[in-house]
């Protein structure tokens, strides 16, 4: 075979090898900006207290009631395969959730477990879904210290939970600028409920900006 074929048979080659690498960039691309959104765009993004506040179109408190398997529409028109969870909600702190109801809302992957209660700073996607802030940084579980109360922890140990923030210079006091203080610069550990309240709430009347 002449150096001239083999040179157009590898160019030919190379460029199919692009070519498909191109366009699996582009599909996974395509993917993760259209149908997943905010789900994945924040997967690898550490997201702190603030973030998850300002960008969750729902917060809430509740126990996972039940869980039920659905479809919606997905990539080219074909289904994909979600799973819609029922919630009763102990305390609403942001959005449409209603203390004392129950909240439905579809998710892809990231299972709850049935009983288990957990804080919730859910952000709205195309199709009618819903993710946790930063995928799993926004699902707290809510479990019983030795001392009695009430704490919460994410799957990572709250790690980045305060990183990035700014104590408020205007509350140089409160519990959240106690918290920033003490664990702005690696995981803060179970953190206890009712401070976690008082945070969000204080988040939510600053008006925090999206980053």
């Amino acid at each position: 075979m002449s150096e001239r074929i083999l040179g157009e048979r590898t160019g030919f080659c190379y460029d199919m090898r692009m070519r498909r690498y191109v366009f699996t960039i582009g599909l996974l691309t395509l993917i993760l900006s259209g149908f997943a959104g905010d789900s994945f765009a924040t997967a690898l993004v550490k997201t702190n207290l603030a973030d998850m506040t300002a960008r969750s179109g729902v917060i809430l408190v509740g126990t996972c009631q039940k869980k039920a398997s659905t479809s919606v529409p997905g990539i080219f028109g074909r289904a994909r395969s979600v799973t819609t969870w029922t919630f009763s909600v102990k305390e609403s702190l942001k959005g449409a959730a209603k203390s004392g109801a129950d909240f439905q809302f579809k998710q892809v992957g990231l299972p709850y477990d049935i009983g288990k209660e957990y804080l919730l700073f859910l952000v709205p996607l195309p199709a009618g879904l819903w993710v946790p802030s930063g995928m799993m940084q926004g699902a707290f579980t809510i479990t019983t210290a030795a001392d009695g109360s009430r704490v919460v922890s994410n799957s990572l140990g709250n790690q980045f939970l305060f990183q990035g923030m700014s104590p408020d210079t205007a509350a140089p006091q409160s519990t959240l600028s106690k918290s920033v203080k003490a664990h702005g610069d690696g995981a803060s550990g179970p953190v206890s409920l009712e401070q976690m309240r008082e945070m969000v709430q204080q988040l939510q009347t600053k008006g925090t900006p999206i980053p």
